[in-house]
């Protein structure tokens, strides 16, 4: 099994799990968004947070399904 986002003991408070699962990416997209906010089209940075949320999601599907072959 792969690595896992959050250590077992912390997993049970479903906001600390949260902003383990989802405080990376977000914080790259705001970084992205700043960076580029002033040069990216209204598209790109829309289609930048569209792939942010997908990922995020994904990854927090992937990590419950592999909780539940425990």
């Amino acid at each position: 099994m792969g690595p896992r986002p959050h250590r077992e003991p912390f997993r049970d408070s479903m906001p600390r799990h949260l902003a383990a699962v989802l405080g990376v990416p977000l914080f790259a997209e705001v970084v992205t968004i700043v960076m580029h906010g002033g040069r990216a089209s209204l598209e790109g940075l829309l289609m930048s947070c569209v792939v942010v949320v997908i990922g995020a999601v994904t990854g927090y599907a992937v990590d419950g399904l592999q909780e539940g072959e425990r």
